[in-house]
């Protein structure tokens, strides 16, 4: 039973968004990103319109922009001044302050040294913000950061059975685990900060599910992750120089949307006692086939060393994809 994954990279296109953009959705996963820049709780004492200049797409570009000055009530990171004035992009995404209201503000130093937010940060009426406020606060007696998310399928179409197994996070402080239950929800907590191979391994396959490097930036951030399941199976088998079955192989389909091999996320496997490999439950989507065994290199499918020359597996909805031969150069 086969998983695949979800990269639930958090696109936070905040500083020059100029279309739809969100917020992550929990403080812990904004902090991540967020981390050092200013934030404070202020009460709106004047806005007004004025001409600026902005960064967008790495071009300087004029723009009318909302500029609101701000009566700082309570610091929470990297605000000196009790009077600050906050600049928005020129863009749908400004957001829209009025003078008398209290607000929880999250901004970022530009190049001119002008702090701006906008609609794509967390920036709310205090009123708003009270999840927020309540984590910033707990900051300094926070132990650890946390990994957190979910495993579900593509579409509810597909849902075969039920999603449980073992998450495990192998970072320098060693390996934590985690159940997953039926939910598909996991949480791994009090993490220290830096780089973790995460691994979902379901209890009825020995399928796995790879993400070579989840961050933990800073103490108190969460990293947050996901697994996705589709309805493909995908098989063949590795042979050897000499032409014999390869058994007890890792092999990895890892994901290339965009056709080239990028070793962050992959589906794993093993070859049996006569070199064949099946994934199970394998999303509609596009993939790099590799093999690794013993102390050897990585070999892509159909049979070289060098990344470049693999040919990109294509996975189709409702599918089986099988006959796939990984053959080791000699």
């Amino acid at each position: 039973m086969v998983l695949t994954i979800l990269s639930l990279i958090l696109s936070i296109a905040v500083r020059t968004c100029a279309g739809l953009c969100f917020a992550p959705g929990t403080p812990c996963e904004w902090y991540a990103s967020h981390h050092g820049s200013p934030t404070f709780v202020g009460e709106a004492i004047s806005v007004v319109t004025v001409s600026d200049v902005v960064e967008r797409g790495g071009h300087s570009v004029q723009a009318t922009v909302q500029k609101v000055r701000l009566h700082v009530e309570e610091a929470l990171e990297d605000m000196p001044d009790a009077f600050v004035d906050v600049y928005g992009f020129g863009t749908t995404n400004d957001y829209q302050f009025k003078v008398g209201t209290r607000y929880l503000v999250y901004g970022w130093r530009g190049k001119d040294g002008k702090i701006r937010t906008q609609k794509c940060t967390r920036t709310a009426p205090l009123s708003e913000a009270t999840d927020d406020l309540r984590f910033l606060r707990s900051l300094p007696t926070r132990v650890g950061g946390d990994i957190v998310g979910v495993i579900r399928f593509v579409g509810p179409a597909y849902q075969t059975g039920i999603i449980a197994g073992t998450l495990t996070a192998s970072g320098k402080d060693g390996e934590h685990k985690a159940r997953v239950g039926v939910a598909g929800k996991y949480e791994l907590n009090g993490l220290a900060t830096g780089d973790y191979r995460l691994t979902f391994t379901p209890d009825d396959d020995t399928t796995e599910d790879v993400q070579f490097k989840v961050n933990i930036p800073v103490n108190g951030s969460c990293a947050a992750t996901g697994v996705r399941l589709g309805n493909v199976n995908v098989s063949g088998a590795i042979i050897g120089a000499a032409g014999a079955a390869v058994a007890g192989a890792d092999v990895y389909l890892f994901y290339a949307l965009t056709g080239e091999y990028r070793p962050e996320v992959a589906l794993k496997t093993r070859t049996d006692a006569n070199g064949r490999f099946t994934f199970h439950r394998v999303e509609a989507a596009r993939f790099i086939l590799s093999t690794q065994f013993a102390a050897s290199p990585m070999i892509f499918f159909p049979g070289t060393y060098d990344a470049a020359k693999t040919e990109v597996i294509e996975v189709f909805d409702g599918t089986p994809l099988s006959g796939l031969t990984v053959r080791v150069p000699r």
